[in-house]
């Protein structure tokens, strides 16, 4: 940019751009130490659950379902998403309340003297367990939706009967076991 006439003209002295080994290898230090610290924190995703985490949840979801055994292909993606749809009571907060320190709940007597269903956000979170499993469909935060299965929803195995064609002759006009 040219100085006004008559004001004096601003130089700025030359920079040299030329680095150094030692300074090279300390903004590297702080480049990958930045990019490894901007992992750390609520972004980073949650670990899968194990093993355990995921037969005491089926067998809290199959209380909440009314349906035994639950298929086991879809569990773990079911708790997954639970999880991660920052409901108010996680689903793993819930099953760890309702197995407290007498062992797995077997009927809905138990979830109550446990004290599960009177956690803040138990109704919701026991809904959003039992729904998943009927319609393989979990929430997501923001209030989305994300189908975990299709095939393994417990709505096409309990509805109508199966059949290489998904239901006997007129199995859709009425109601299936489920439902009457």
């Amino acid at each position: 940019m040219d100085a006004p006439s008559g004001a004096p003209a601003c130089t700025v002295p030359p920079v040299d751009r030329r680095i150094d080994r030692r300074g090279f290898l300390v903004l590297a230090g702080v480049t990958a130490a930045g990019v490894a610290l901007a992992g750390c924190g609520g972004s980073a995703s949650p670990a899968p659950p194990t093993e355990a985490d995921v037969i005491r949840f089926t067998t809290v979801s199959a209380i909440l379902a009314g349906v035994r055994p639950l298929p086991a292909a879809p569990a773990a993606g079911y708790l997954e998403g639970l999880e991660a749809a920052g409901l108010e009571l996680s689903p793993m907060a819930f099953v760890d309340q309702a197995y407290g320190t007498t062992g797995a709940p077997e009927f809905m007597r138990d979830l109550v003297r446990s004290g599960a269903t009177a956690l803040p956000g138990a109704e919701a979170c026991m809904r959003a367990i039992a729904s998943a499993w009927w319609s393989g469909i979990v929430p997501t935060k923001g209030g989305g939706q994300r189908v975990v299965t299709f095939t393994d929803a417990l709505v096409w195995r309990r509805v109508h009967t199966s059949s290489e064609c998904l239901g006997a002759l007129g199995s859709w006009s009425g109601p299936g076991e489920g439902t009457a």
